[in-house]
């Protein structure tokens, strides 16, 4: 959890994908946003601490194994003018790296889709 510094020192919005990773585990969940650091530090983090994530698996490990046992990371950053397109491209990338993923054999939190 040591996203918190880029948080602070970026002023302009970063769209993209993300992670968040149990180190414990390995169990992975995969997120996209058009404003990652305010999803991070604005919606995950205080929910997972106030015990109210809308992930039920991912808050009870968090419960489990604390929030020092995860990690947040940036998989993919993503650019544009216009909010409306690059919302349906990262929604698009999200579900890819999704499949992807769970091709890898990587355990996810995300619900199962189907591309």
């Amino acid at each position: 959890m040591q996203e918190e510094k880029l948080y602070i020192m970026t002023t302009k919005k970063l769209s993209g994908i993300y992670t968040i990773t149990n180190r414990s585990n390995g169990k992975v969940y995969i997120g996209e946003s058009l404003d990652i650091y305010r999803r991070w530090h604005e919606e995950h983090i205080p929910q997972l601490r106030k015990n109210c994530h809308y992930n039920k698996e991912l808050q009870n490990d968090f419960n489990e194994y604390g929030e020092d046992n995860f990690n947040f990371e940036i998989l993919e950053r993503y650019s544009e003018d216009n909010p409306i397109t690059t919302k349906a491209r990262i929604l698009i990338l999200e579900g890819y790296y999704i499949t992807q993923f769970k091709k890898s054999g990587v355990d996810l939190y995300n619900a199962e889709i189907h591309w």
